[in-house]
């Protein structure tokens, strides 16, 4: 059987794969013409689409073209093998696979909706940390946010700000120019993210090509980022950018590069203090002093400058801000699916807990073990190199959050694919398969009551890889085969 399925991927890998990709890329946009997250109100028609409808059939459409689009990027993956597939047929692939997505409607997340309203609010001189987008009045843009985050502030960073401050201009009126120009600045992001990809794989003597199929050619990126600009793109290049310029000695640049990351999103403050506790290790005396004095002042400079810039206040660095991510419980949040399926089970046995109880509860438990969880990494940064480190914390900080959407998993993806952990099975299955763990339209696709499901299967495998010691087997073998 695996021979067979051998075959099949070598037939079907090359230009093949790339054609089948197109395929199933248009399949996509076009099955989600009315299944996708399309403007609103419905009467504002799309120039790309067909009259697909939202029944049975045109879900059929839907999850074929879908199985069509990851069997396309899993067959790829063995031209990576074979040496098929180079850096230029990257290029070539990922223009031939991200045409779709950018033509079509938005699909997998309506987030760009809000990006749009929040450089909106800029442009009209409204401070997007106080205002919300209904300040925009019952407009196209407003009626196509998805409802929870219609009367919600920006949580993002004044780089953000700025950058939507700058689209907003360029952008006009029409709903669906202004989703082109978001998008064209995002394939902008993931091509520097790419530039920046190449190089640092090549220095740390792992596969660049298989680190742009991992990244650059995922389901996980070219839809969450072409279809719907999400801006993690954005953080990930100046890491990426800033990660190299730390591996060629350029310590103060990488400082500045990753601060003005995490004026983006935060996530990106754990990369500078991986950095730094690595050179710190490294150091002695009144050198460690100046290490931390350096980065300090460095990013703190960068974060201000840029704050300052955007020109609306520091509200995006308040725990108020940091917290509205996660106003949204979903049942693809490990914390709220378990938290979820205990509520019900103790409400079998008449124990007077309520489900939002155990949900703040047991966030805050994961909370703590994303704490642990990075002192404990912290202490391998002796041995082991703080790239690896980083991306194995950043994988653990998003499945321990509070709030997990597919692509939060883009910023360990990134960062793990110039690493020998680039080989890792399971990071394949996160490229490839994550972002349909949203529906078409924007809505998580695990919902309702499907925790009965999904927090048994955690917490039995929690439980399988714990008793049978497979899980310490699995994080050692990762630092065993680790070189610094």
């Amino acid at each position: 059987m695996k021979l067979q399925i051998n075959r099949l991927r070598s037939w079907l890998s090359g230009w093949r794969s790339i054609f089948l990709g197109v395929i199933g890329g248009f399949g996509i946009v076009l099955a989600s013409s009315q299944l996708g997250a399309i403007p609103r109100p419905h009467s504002y028609k799309w120039f790309l689409s067909v009259p697909v409808g939202t029944g049975a059939l045109a879900h059929l459409y839907l999850y074929l073209a879908i199985a069509l689009y990851a069997l396309a990027w899993w067959a790829l993956g063995h031209g990576v093998e074979s040496g098929w597939l180079t850096i230029r047929r990257v290029w070539i692939t990922f223009a031939a696979w991200a045409t779709p997505f950018f033509l079509g409607v938005p699909v997998f997340s309506r987030d760009i909706y809000s990006y749009i309203a929040q450089g909106e609010l800029v442009r009209h001189g409204l401070n997007p940390y106080v205002s919300t987008p209904l300040s925009l009045g019952n407009t196209n843009v407003l009626q196509s946010i998805a409802e929870v985050w219609r009367n919600t502030p920006s949580p993002y960073g004044p780089l953000l700000t700025m950058h939507g401050h700058l689209l907003s201009y360029i952008d006009g009126h029409s709903l669906i120019a202004q989703v082109l120009v978001y998008r064209s600045a995002a394939v902008l992001g993931v091509i520097a993210l790419s530039l920046a990809l190449v190089p640092l794989a090549k220095r740390r003597n792992v596969n660049p090509v298989r680190a742009l199929w991992l990244v650059t050619l995922s389901p996980l990126m070219v839809i969450s980022v072409v279809s719907t600009a999400h801006n993690d793109v954005y953080m990930l290049a100046l890491v990426i950018g800033g990660v190299l310029l730390a591996d060629r000695g350029h310590r103060r640049s990488a400082y500045c590069a990753l601060a003005l990351a995490a004026t983006i999103k935060a996530p990106a403050f754990a990369v500078i203090g991986f950095i730094l506790v690595h050179e710190l290790i490294r150091s002695r005396g009144l050198q460690r002093l100046w290490l931390i004095v350096e980065a300090g002042l460095v990013s703190l400079a960068s974060i201000v400058t840029a704050t300052l810039l955007a020109g609306f206040g520091w509200f995006w660095a308040t725990p108020a801000a940091f917290k509205i991510p996660t106003s949204i419980r979903t049942v693809i949040t490990p914390s709220i699916s378990v938290g979820s399926f205990l509520a019900q089970i103790l409400r079998l046995f008449q124990v007077p807990a309520t489900r939002h109880t155990l949900v703040t509860y047991l966030e805050a438990v994961f909370g703590v073990a994303a704490v642990l969880l990075v002192l404990y990494l912290l202490k391998k940064l002796g041995r082991h190199d703080y790239l690896f480190v980083s991306g194995l914390a950043l994988l653990g900080i998003s499945l321990l959050s509070p709030s997990l959407w597919p692509w939060y998993y883009l910023w360990t993806i990134a960062i793990l694919a110039a690493t020998h952990l680039q080989r890792w099975t399971p990071l394949a299955y996160l490229a490839g398969l994550a972002t349909f763990l949203a529906g078409a339209g924007g809505s998580p696709m695990l919902g309702g009551n499907s925790f009965y499901v999904t927090a048994p299967l955690l917490l039995g495998g929690l439980w399988y890889f714990v008793r049978t010691g497979r899980a310490t087997q699995l994080f050692e073998q990762g630092f065993a085969d680790d070189h610094d």
